[in-house]
C-alpha cells in the first residue's frame, strides 16, 4: 500500500525531508508542510521550517569577530570551544592578507564556553610586527578584545542570565564586586573589592619600598646592577672594559710610548717638536737657529758684506777710472753712457722677507729684512686629501692620494668586484659572495637548519636557500627566491668563515675591523652627514616603508637579511642590512647594521653563528 499524506497534513520524516527524497520513499499525496523550530531566538531555529512543532530549545547567542591583522596573518587562529564537550563551535584563520580588517560572524547555543587565540611564533598580533587588534562580541557585547599575548590567551565565555567572566560562581553584572582578571583576587568568592599583585608579587601591597631595587632590600649600584658589587677592579666601566694606552675606556690603542694623548699608531710625532718644528729634532743649533745663513748673506736677515767688510754696512766701492764701457780708456763711449742714463730715477732695495718657507715670504723683496718668522707646517701636495693650502713647508704629513691608483676591481671565485674609494679606504661596493676561501678551500654551503643553528664552523648560504623558514619584506624582488637574492645581496656568512685564517678576501683585501669600520663612519661624518651616515651609504632602491637613502659615496648598501643563529630562519631581507667586522666582542662579533626607518649606522656585537652579509677592503700600502 503506498503511503498517503493529505492537505495540511505534517511529514514526520525530517530524513527524507531534508534529503529531497519524497520520491523514493512513495509519497505521492497532498503539499507537505517542514515544522520545525520557527523562531529565531532560539539555537535550533530552522529557516526552512513552515510550522513550529514545538521543538526550540536553547536561546541563539549571535557572535561576532573582528581582527585588525598584523604583518604576519599567517600566523593567527582563533576557535571557541563548548566548555562541557569540548566541542570547537565557531573557529577562524591562519589569515592572508596582512594590515587588514576581517570581521567574522555565526551563532550557537547559550552555554559556557572558552575563547582562545592562538599565534604560532609567540609575538601575539601588536605590536613588534604592527599594531594589529580582535575584539569578540557576543550579542553586540564585547566579551574579549587585545592584541598583545605571547603564543596564545584564553577568555571564559558565560552567556545568558548569568555572565561569571571570573568564574567566581558570582553574577558580575549583579553583585561582583571585582571582575577584572588582571586582578590578583578576581575569583574570590569572600568578593572583596579588586586588588592588584605588587612588583613583588604581594597582592594588595605597596610594592618595592622607595631606594630599593628589588623586593629583597638591595639597592643599585653604579652598573644599574640590583645588589650588585660595582666595577670590577681593574676595570674602567660596567661592560668589562679596561682604560687603554691614552686612558680612553675600551679603546683600542696599545701604545703611547710619549705620554701626549695621541696613540702612537696615528701619532704625526712619536717623542717632541723641537723649537724648529721638527719631530725629535735637535732644535735651533744653526747659525739662523733653524737654518743656517743663506750662501751670499752674512747674518741671518739677509745682509751682505758691504766694501769695507761690514755686515750690511753702506759702503760702495768706487774706482778712480770709471771705464763705463769696459775698452779699457775712460774716453767719449764712457760720457756718452753717462749722459744716456742723465736724469734717470735708480731704483731703491725691496726690503721684506725673501726666504719662501715662511708665512712672511715676500717674492719681490730684493733684501732681506729680518721679518720672516713664521713656518707653517702641513701637506703642500694638492694631489693628497691632507693637503693643506695655507702650508709653507711640508711636514711628511700627505698620506691619502685624492685618488688611488691602486683601488682597482678585484676578481676571487670567477667573479670581479665593483670597488669605491671613500675617503683614504677602498672598500667593495657589492656584497661578498664567493664559495671558497682564500686558498681555494670550499666553504661549507647548504646547511639544514639543524646544521646551521650547531655548526662551530665557517658556513655560508643565499638568502631563502632550501626549505627554511623565509620573510620577504622587498619592495623590488622575491628575496625567498634564491636566484634572486644571490644576484642582489650576494651570501650570508656566520663569523667562523669570517675568522677563519684561510681568509674569505681576495688576495690584498680583507674583512674590515671594528676600527675601519669606525674610521669609515668619522669620514662620512667629517664630510657634512653627520646623524645620517646611513642614509648616505645606504642604496637608492631595495629598501622597503620609504627606506631608501641617498648614496653619496657610492657605498650601495642593500636590505639583504640575515639568517638566524637559533632556527636556521631567514629575516629582515628589504628591511635590513648587516655587515660583520673581523673584531671578537668576547663570545660574540662586532657588526653593522642599516635599516629602513633610521638615519645613521648601527654598531652592535652578536653571537657567531648568526649569518651576515660581509665587504671587503683593500689592505693598507
Amino acid at each position: 500500500m503506498t503511503p498517503q499524506i493529505g492537505w495540511g497534513e505534517a511529514i514526520h520524516d525530517p530524513g527524507a525531508m531534508a534529503l529531497g527524497l519524497l520520491s523514493d520513499i512513495g509519497w505521492t499525496a497532498g503539499y507537505p508542510v517542514l515544522e520545525g523550530c520557527t523562531d529565531p531566538a532560539y539555537c535550533n531555529y530552522n529557516p526552512d521550517a513552515v510550522t513550529d512543532d514545538g521543538s526550540c530549545f536553547g536561546i541563539a547567542v549571535n557572535w561576532t569577530f573582528d581582527i585588525n591583522t598584523d604583518e604576519y596573518p599567517g600566523e593567527t587562529t582563533w576557535a571557541i570551544t563548548d566548555n562541557s564537550t569540548g566541542e570547537t563551535v565557531a573557529s577562524g584563520g591562519p589569515y592572508a592578507d596582512a594590515f587588514t580588517l576581517i570581521s567574522e560572524s555565526g551563532t550557537f547555543c547559550e552555554g559556557c564556553y572558552t575563547f582562545t587565540i592562538n599565534d604560532s611564533y609567540g609575538d601575539g598580533i601588536c605590536c613588534g610586527e604592527g599594531t594589529g587588534s580582535y575584539v569578540l562580541a557576543l550579542d553586540g557585547q564585547t566579551y574579549a578584545s587585545g592584541g598583545e599575548f605571547g603564543f596564545s590567551e584564553s577568555t571564559d565565555l558565560c552567556n545568558g542570565p548569568c555572565t561569571d567572566v571570573d568564574a567566581d560562581g558570582i553574577c558580575d553584572e549583579l553583585a561582583d564586586n571585582c571582575v577584572d582578571l588582571t586582578a590578583c583576587n578576581f575569583s574570590d568568592p569572600d568578593n572583596a573589592s579588586c586588588q592588584y599583585l605588587d612588583e613583588c608579587g604581594v597582592c594588595g601591597g605597596a610594592g618595592i619600598p622607595s631606594g630599593d631595587c628589588d623586593c629583597d632590600g638591595n639597592v643599585a649600584d653604579e652598573c644599574g646592577v640590583c645588589g650588585g658589587t660595582g666595577i670590577p677592579a681593574g676595570d674602567c666601566d660596567c661592560d668589562g672594559n679596561q682604560l687603554d694606552a691614552i686612558g680612553v675606556c675600551g679603546g683600542s690603542c696599545a701604545l703611547d710610548e710619549d705620554a701626549d694623548g695621541i696613540c702612537d699608531d696615528v701619532d704625526d710625532c712619536v717623542g717632541d717638536y723641537d723649537a724648529c718644528g721638527v719631530c725629535n729634532g735637535p732644535g735651533a743649533v744653526y747659525g739662523c737657529g733653524c737654518y743656517d745663513v743663506p750662501p751670499g748673506d752674512c747674518d741671518c736677515n739677509g745682509n751682505q758684506l758691504d766694501a769695507n767688510g761690514i755686515c750690511g754696512g753702506d759702503c760702495i766701492a768706487t774706482t778712480n777710472c770709471p771705464d763705463l764701457d769696459q775698452d779699457g780708456i775712460v774716453g767719449v763711449g764712457d760720457i756718452l753712457i753717462l749722459l744716456g742714463e742723465f736724469g734717470s730715477v735708480c731704483d731703491g732695495p725691496i726690503f721684506g722677507c725673501t726666504l719662501p718657507e715662511y708665512l712672511e715670504y715676500n717674492p719681490e723683496a730684493t733684501v732681506n729684512d729680518g721679518s720672516c718668522s713664521t713656518i707653517l707646517l702641513g701637506c703642500t701636495d694638492p694631489a693628497y686629501l691632507e693637503y693643506d693650502p695655507t702650508a709653507s713647508t711640508d711636514d711628511g704629513s700627505c698620506q691619502c692620494l685624492v685618488v688611488d691608483p691602486a683601488c682597482v676591481s678585484p676578481s676571487m671565485d670567477g667573479y670581479s668586484y665593483n670597488v669605491v674609494q671613500i675617503g683614504c679606504q677602498c672598500w667593495f661596493s657589492e656584497n661578498l659572495r664567493t664559495t671558497f676561501y682564500g686558498n681555494g678551500d670550499a666553504i661549507p654551503a647548504g646547511l639544514t637548519d639543524g646544521q646551521w643553528t650547531t655548526t662551530n664552523s665557517g658556513a655560508t648560504a643565499v638568502y631563502g636557500e632550501g626549505s627554511s623558514f623565509c620573510y620577504n619584506d622587498s619592495p623590488d624582488i622575491d628575496a625567498c627566491d634564491e636566484a634572486q637574492s644571490l644576484e642582489e645581496y650576494g651570501r650570508l656568512y656566520n663569523w667562523y668563515a669570517v675568522d677563519d685564517a684561510r681568509g674569505l678576501c681576495p688576495s690584498g683585501w680583507h674583512v674590515p675591523t671594528d676600527e675601519e669600520w669606525t674610521d669609515l663612519e668619522n669620514y662620512i661624518t667629517s664630510q657634512g652627514f653627520s646623524g645620517t651616515e646611513g642614509t648616505a651609504l645606504k642604496s637608492q632602491n631595495g629598501w622597503n616603508q620609504s627606506g631608501n637613502g641617498t648614496d653619496d659615496f657610492g657605498f650601495s648598501a642593500l636590505p639583504g637579511g640575515g639568517r638566524n643563529n637559533s632556527n636556521g630562519d631567514f629575516y629582515n631581507a628589504g628591511l635590513r642590512g648587516y655587515w660583520w667586522s673581523s673584531s671578537p666582542s668576547g663570545g660574540d662579533a662586532w657588526y653593522r647594521y642599516l635599516n629602513d626607518y633610521g638615519p645613521g649606522i648601527v654598531r652592535n656585537d652578536f653571537l657567531p653563528r648568526y649569518g651576515f652579509s660581509v665587504r671587503c677592503l683593500r689592505d693598507a700600502d
